[in-house]
């Protein structure tokens, strides 16, 4: 009867062997896939700025092969890019010019002559040894407009890329700001990177040529929201959420990013089964981007398949349980059955054991007869005599009835015919019969 248990034993053992298989398959396959999802985001990332990047490079260009560059001409430069269409994110690409303070009202004037009837520098205080002020800005929608006119270089976070593209004759991005464009509730924080003009052309030797020979910036404003979200919008990593700070530090102050900001009310406080960090140098600035697991990863875990594998097995092993602890009882009962029977078939040999013996060792005449042919009961007793003598025969009997009839053992006249034995014409063979 242990049998069952056993069986029940195992086949529980060997659920929890199967569900611990699932899981740790399940937990490599799930680490793999955010690994993956990590990697393309990183990787979708990086050659998207490296893109613009070029794209700026090429607006360097332009400024680079011609000694004046319209507003017209600037235009349908950047009309001719399809930014909105071709570079999701970006809000757009700009030159800031450098100036003496002399210059500012001539430039005033050309600006207005060539259709900005509002242009100004802005701001105008403090006094300064030099001025770079937004003249172009394409697409001319209007958040662009707003821009227009603004001296970056009055701003200390922007001021800093400036320097450093101007000193280092390479694109530079800045730390994170608030654009001037956010000109509506819902502000996002963005960067921007600066390519560097020079007179003459290429970048000069020196770093102290280069600031002396520097016209002004070709540069690209980024709205952050905007730029990682067109992105990956078409390749979107379900269920891995990321936070992109600007810097070492991922304090709130340096977060430019967080894809699950319209979700943050919703968002589980349960603790991601897996994280990752990955550092993104952007023109000249480090980049930190924090990935975790989010709820939608678990829908497609194999973990999920873990409690079915447990219940299942749980429910497999318990049928397996009754199947074999029914066949076990009865295998019991039909092992007593058959005891019982072997002491049945022993009394009834002992019981035909004592008859036998009583029989054979009476001295009274014991026997029996048989009918060949069974007696039709429509006879008349006479013609049921005649019958039996006829048919009957002695089937067996004593020594004692055999030597009534002068043998000595019963074997000599088993089988006798009854009317051989017994006096026919005797009336009383009716009765005895």
């Amino acid at each position: 009867m242990w049998t069952p248990y056993f069986v029940l034993f195992v086949a529980l053992l060997v659920t929890l062997l199967a569900a611990s298989y699932v899981a740790r398959t399940a937990e490599s396959k799930d680490r793999l896939r955010f690994q993956n999802a990590v990697n393309h985001t990183h990787n979708n990332i990086r050659k998207r700025l490296d893109i613009y990047l070029a794209l700026l490079q090429s607006g360097a260009g332009l400024f680079t092969a011609s000694d004046e560059v319209t507003r017209d001409e600037f235009r349908n430069y950047v009309d001719q890019l399809e930014l909105r269409t071709n570079y999701p994110g970006i809000q757009g690409i700009g030159f800031t010019v450098r100036l003496k303070p002399e210059e500012r009202d001539a430039l005033a004037a050309k600006m207005r002559a060539q259709g900005l009837k509002s242009f100004h520098l802005w701001p105008a205080e403090p006094a300064r040894s030099e001025y770079h002020s937004i003249i172009y800005l394409e697409p001319f929608d209007r958040r662009n407009q707003a821009a227009i006119g603004f001296d970056m270089f009055t701003e200390p976070v922007r001021r800093e890329a400036m320097e450093r593209a101007r000193d280092a004759g390479a694109a530079a991005a800045s730390g994170r700001v608030t654009l001037v464009q956010e000109i509506d509730q819902d502000k996002q924080a963005g960067f921007l990177i600066y390519v560097p003009v020079y007179q003459g052309g290429p970048p000069p030797a020196t770093e102290s040529e280069r600031r002396a020979a520097l016209r002004g910036f070709i540069y690209s404003p980024f709205r952050a929201d905007d730029l990682l979200d067109g992105i990956l919008a078409k390749e979107s990593q379900e269920g891995i959420d990321f936070e992109v700070y600007e810097g070492q530090d991922t304090g709130p102050e340096n977060l430019l990013h967080n894809s699950r900001r319209a979700n943050l009310a919703a968002s589980s406080e349960q603790a991601p089964r897996f994280t990752a960090r990955t550092e993104l140098d952007v023109a000249g600035r480090k980049w930190n981007l924090v990935y975790a697991t989010g709820q939608g990863f678990e829908a497609g875990s194999g973990m999920n398949l873990v409690p079915y594998t447990l219940l299942g097995g749980t429910l497999i092993s318990l049928l397996l349980f009754l199947v074999t602890g029914s066949q076990a009882r009865a295998r019991a009962s039909a092992e007593r059955s058959a005891a019982e029977l072997k002491q049945s078939e022993a009394a009834l040999r002992e019981s035909e054991e004592r008859y036998r013996v009583f029989v054979e060792q009476s001295t009274e005449g014991i026997w029996r007869f048989e009918l060949e042919m069974p007696c039709p009961l429509e006879m008349s007793e006479d013609e049921q005599l005649a019958h039996f003598y006829k048919y009957g025969y002695l089937a067996e009997c004593n020594d004692a009835m055999a030597q009534m009839y002068g043998y000595e053992r019963a074997g000599e006249i088993v089988g006798a015919r009854l009317g051989d034995l017994l006096v026919q014409d005797d009336p009383a063979n009716i009765a005895y019969l």
